[in-house]
């Protein structure tokens, strides 16, 4: 395969021409014909120079000696960088261990972890069905994020509960945009519903938390049902 290559031509630590070559000797005896026998020739196919910068003590530098000029990435280096990258932000996205080689506690965190990943995957996927707003049948996202939500503006519909603050009171159903009619009473009927329903899960995830713990190996660990 011809592979041609970029040869930088120095003498008196300076670049004296730049000259596309395929053989480091070639360019080499280039250098010396032209410039004396003290001038050697560089592969510099990676870096950004031109005639005048300078080459001192294995670095490149601008014209002015002073700022130096570094070394360009190859296209199969930075397509190594990026798959770098890529495999450590799935690894932090999908995290993945090895149960031959981890430990019994590391083992324990992971099932425990899973436990309530699937528990908000469920909590997702199954939205409660509720006639809190003005007698109309309509689901409701029950997600963490949504309990969360839901308390604040309860709280904050509590505390504007005053004559002289204005606030108009807001929820949505599941697919649906805010509206602004709701009560407080309404509110807290769809939080207590939401409880009524999310209360017995929270207590099957810790029971699987717990016995996870009492596990003393990692194959009995991998026994424990943590679906819901």
């Amino acid at each position: 395969m011809w592979c041609n290559q970029i040869f930088s031509l120095i003498k008196d630590k300076e670049i004296q021409n730049i000259i596309v070559c395929d053989n480091y000797e070639v360019a080499s005896q280039i250098a010396r014909f032209q410039y004396g026998d003290d001038a050697i020739a560089i592969d510099t196919t990676q870096y950004p120079l031109g005639v005048g910068c300078k080459y001192i003590d294995g670095l490149f530098y601008e014209e002015d000696g002073v700022a130096i000029i570094n070394r360009t990435l190859t296209a199969d280096e930075e397509a190594a960088i990026a798959k770098k990258k890529v495999e450590a932000l799935d690894a932090q996205i999908n995290p993945q261990i090895n149960f031959d080689t981890c430990t019994l506690d590391e083992c324990k965190l992971w099932q425990i972890s899973l436990s309530k990943k699937n528990l908000e995957l469920y909590l997702a996927e199954h939205p409660i069905t509720s006639k809190c707003h003005g007698g109309a049948e309509k689901q409701y996202t029950i997600t963490k994020d949504k309990q969360t939500l839901l308390t604040q503006e309860i709280m904050v519909a509590q505390l504007a509960a005053q004559p002289e603050i204005e606030y108009r009171s807001s929820w949505n159903a599941t697919g649906e945009e805010c509206t602004y009619d709701w009560t407080i009473t309404e509110l807290q009927q769809l939080a207590t519903e939401m409880a009524i329903v999310i209360k017995p899960l929270i207590s099957k995830q810790q029971n699987m938390e717990i016995s996870i713990n009492s596990k003393q190996t990692k194959e009995d660990i991998l026994t424990v049902d943590i679906t819901f």
